[in-house]
């Protein structure tokens, strides 16, 4: 077992922690809606179950498929800046 917030960075920790426990919610309406449908139709639970658990797994899938790919050339970030930024004026 993992603690989840230990997946993402520390400056974007809890947005990500928030948003994978917000996305969990409309998931359990959206399957607890198709298993009842599957089982309504005189389906069997194991296989109404199976069904939505790789469905689910399909479209998390697609999801990752169709995301953009992150740049990770680091050397944008390491170049040197040539002028100090200037300081905030205070009144």
């Amino acid at each position: 077992m993992y603690f989840q917030a230990e997946c993402f960075d520390p400056d974007c920790r809890a947005t990500g922690s928030t948003f994978i426990v917000s996305m969990s919610q409309p998931g359990a309406v959206i399957g607890g809606f198709v298993l009842t449908r599957f089982v309504s139709a005189n389906g069997d639970l194991s296989i109404a179950a199976a069904v939505i658990a790789f469905g689910g797994v399909f479209v998390a899938g697609l999801v990752m498929l169709a995301a953009r790919k992150v740049d990770t050339d680091l050397t944008s970030l390491t170049e040197e800046v040539s002028e100090p930024a200037p300081a905030p004026a205070m009144d």
